[in-house]
């Protein structure tokens, strides 16, 4: 029986390039949501020290936490958004706490439809929109009725606008805020 190869001998720690990026090993973090985010979905300095703090001696790829692209893509109470200048412009200071590190990142972006929070969603004057008007569950259904903010289906409109809004956040990741991708 051959036992395994030493982990340094794998291709783990081997460079790859992954669309024009050439990553310094084949790690990469996966996106985790911490709800670390100021009331207004913008970054803390919390979030540039976790943030940097795995970057630190990493070289690999890591991958934000799901990110709003609009507060029409439904809202999580402190989660991140990447709209309006100030949400950008905090990104901006992470992705160049992570960039001085040598490790690239990518920002997960995020619509929640039905699985949207209605109360926070009526807090901020958002409708809380689905494919269809069909409950994620009975809890869910229960709190947008007492938000009076009740599920309905998206409209031709608001799904071309929500196209647009991924568009425009995919623009704010990459080209202001200079994330290496989005998925």
């Amino acid at each position: 029986m051959t036992s395994p190869p030493a982990l340094k001998d794998t291709n783990l720690f081997k460079p790859i390039k992954v669309g024009s990026i050439e990553l310094q090993n084949r790690l990469a973090f996966a996106p985790t949501t911490r709800f670390r985010n100021t009331d207004e979905f913008v970054a803390t300095n919390l979030m540039k020290t976790y943030y940097e703090d795995r970057a630190e001696n990493n070289g690999g790829l890591l991958i934000t936490e799901a990110t709003f692209v609009s507060p029409q893509a439904g809202l999580y109470p402190n989660c991140p958004m990447i709209h309006t200048n100030e949400q950008v412009e905090a990104w901006k200071k992470v992705v160049d706490a992570v960039h001085a590190k040598r490790t690239s990142i990518a920002m997960q972006l995020w619509h929640l439809g039905r699985a949207a929070d209605a109360k926070t969603l009526k807090k901020h004057g958002v409708p809380y929109l689905a494919p269809s008007a069909e409950y994620y569950d009975e809890n869910t259904k229960k709190v947008a009725v007492e938000a009076d903010n009740e599920l309905r289906a998206f409209t031709l409109d608001e799904v071309k606008q929500i196209i647009d809004d991924f568009k425009q956040g995919a623009i704010n990741a990459i080209k202001v805020a200079g994330f290496d991708f989005n998925r």
